[in-house]
C-alpha cells in the first residue's frame, strides 16, 4: 500500500470522503494553494472545488488566507486532525450514558410485547383491579355500551368500578354506537367524570375496545367472555390515533 493510499484513507476515516480527502492533500503539497493549482493537483474539476472547500472549511481542516491581492487556500496542520477526533471522542464518552438509555428505552418500547388473558367474571374484576390500581388517568372507549353486562351486573359497574373510578379522579373518553341505552349512559357522564361521543348505529362495535397508558384492552363476551390486554407502546400508540382520528370526526 503506498504512502497516498494510508493517507487517504485515513483521512477518510477522519471523516473526509475520496474527493475532499485529495483537495486537502493537495492544499498540504502546494506552497501556496489556488482554486487553480488545487484543481491541477487533485485531479478535481474547478467547479467542484469550491463546494468541496466550503466543506473543508466547516470542518475546520482548511482556511483562506490573503497575501497582497490574492487569496490561498492553507491546510491546517494534520495535528488538529487529531485534536479534533480526540475531542469527539471526549464528547460522544460524555454523551453515551443518555444515550444508552434512550436506546434501551426504544428497544424495550418497540420490542415488548405482553399478551395477557383475563376469562369470565372473576377475570373481568381482576382486569378491573389492576386497571383502577395502575397510574393512567384517562381511558379511551370504544363500545356500542352493553359488554360489559355480559360479566357482571349494572349494581357492580356502579358500585365498584364507577365509585373507584370517582375516587381516583380518573377520567375517560368514550366513542359509543347510538342507541337508547347509549343515549342513558351518556346522560351519566358528569356524574361518572366522562365525555362521550356517539356514532351511527350503522357503525358496529361488538367488542369494547379500552386505551390506556401503554395497554390496549380487548373485551368480549363472544370469546367465553375473554379480555385480552396487549401491553406494547407502539400497539397502544397506533390504537390512540385510531381513536383520535375518530372522535375528532364525531361532535
Amino acid at each position: 500500500m503506498s504512502d497516498s493510499t494510508t493517507i487517504i484513507e485515513g483521512l477518510r476515516a477522519f471523516g473526509l470522503n475520496k474527493k475532499q480527502a485529495n483537495i486537502y492533500l493537495a492544499c498540504l503539497k502546494l506552497p501556496r494553494p489556488t482554486i487553480q493549482n488545487i484543481s491541477e493537483e487533485s485531479g478535481i474539476k474547478r467547479t467542484s472545488i469550491y463546494t468541496m472547500l466550503s466543506e473543508l472549511e466547516e470542518k475546520e481542516v482548511i482556511k483562506y488566507t490573503k497575501e497582497g491581492k490574492k487569496t490561498y487556500i492553507k491546510a491546517k496542520s494534520p495535528q488538529n486532525l487529531l485534536r479534533s477526533i480526540e475531542e469527539k471522542h471526549k464528547k460522544i464518552k460524555k454523551s453515551l450514558p443518555a444515550l444508552n438509555r434512550l436506546y434501551k428505552e426504544q428497544k424495550q418500547n418497540s420490542e415488548n410485547l405482553e399478551i395477557i388473558y383475563f376469562r369470565g367474571k372473576e377475570g373481568f374484576k381482576n382486569f378491573w383491579k389492576d386497571l383502577l390500581s395502575s397510574q393512567t388517568k384517562e381511558w379511551l372507549i370504544m363500545t356500542s355500551g352493553k359488554e360489559f353486562l355480559s360479566f357482571v351486573s349494572e349494581n357492580y359497574i356502579k358500585n365498584h368500578i364507577i365509585k373507584e373510578k370517582r375516587k381516583r379522579n380518573i377520567k375517560s373518553r368514550q366513542i359509543i354506537t347510538n342507541s337508547t341505552y347509549a343515549r342513558e349512559i351518556v346522560k351519566k357522564d358528569i356524574f361518572e367524570n366522562r365525555e362521550s361521543r356517539i356514532i351511527d348505529h350503522k357503525y358496529k362495535l361488538p367488542v369494547i375496545e379500552m386505551i390506556y397508558e401503554n395497554s390496549v384492552a380487548i373485551i368480549s363476551s363472544n370469546f367465553d367472555d375473554l379480555i385480552m390486554v396487549i401491553k406494547n407502546k407502539n400497539v397502544a400508540e397506533t390504537h390512540k390515533s385510531y381513536f383520535e382520528i375518530i372522535w375528532q370526526q364525531v361532535h
